[in-house]
């Protein structure tokens, strides 16, 4: 029963957030910000967290890219797409984050070599409550709201998140936000202090 009433509190919690995402209650504090340590830390709680032993984490992020953007809202939406990436990796896999900058924008992907999503289930994974496989029981699959939020975060940077899959070969998550340039870092400054 505890388990249970943990489950529905994070749910609740979430939909509270998700739900001032969406109105725009949630205040951003956008700032220059270097992504490889996010990955970095992201990483590394996602070991320690899941005991992750028999999955390969990457991170193939440069250290010099940098982006505009809430450091603690793009934590969690990197936090969300590589624990999903890792619950749908079998034993031996690996999941992969890569970083780009393409002209004005940063573009971050989470790179699995997991199960695979079907074509059909791409077009409505990022809505709230939609599971791609609903025979995974809600303990071991998610509450279905991360997507909806990673989503949201996204796109109140102005960005957007898109995924591509193929089943039995693993999936991409990708999304974008505004360049910047890293010689004047905040995150840079803090970790530093």
């Amino acid at each position: 029963m505890l388990a249970q009433t943990e489950r529905l509190g994070r749910l609740v919690d979430q939909l509270l957030d998700l739900s001032r995402l969406e109105s725009g209650e949630v205040p951003m504090y956008m700032e220059v910000m270097v992504l490889e340590p996010i990955v970095a830390r992201v990483l590394s709680e996602i070991s320690v967290g899941r005991a992750v032993t028999d999955v390969t984490l990457g991170n193939d992020v440069p250290t010099d890219l940098a982006a505009t953007a809430d450091a603690e809202r793009i934590h969690q939406v990197v936090y969300n797409l590589v624990d999903n990436a890792v619950r749908f990796t079998p034993p031996g896999g690996s999941v992969t984050v890569t970083g780009t900058r393409r002209d004005d924008r940063v573009a971050i992907e989470v790179r699995d070599s997991g199960v695979g999503i079907a074509s059909e289930h791409l077009p409505r994974l990022f809505e709230r409550f939609y599971r791609a496989d609903a025979s995974r029981s809600r303990e071991g699959g998610g509450t279905g709201i991360g997507l909806a939020i990673a989503r949201s975060i996204v796109e109140s940077h102005g960005g957007r998140i898109t995924a591509t899959s193929e089943p039995g070969r693993g999936s991409a998550f990708t999304f974008d936000l505004p360049a910047a340039e890293a010689a004047v870092s905040t995150t840079d400054r803090r970790a530093s202090t």
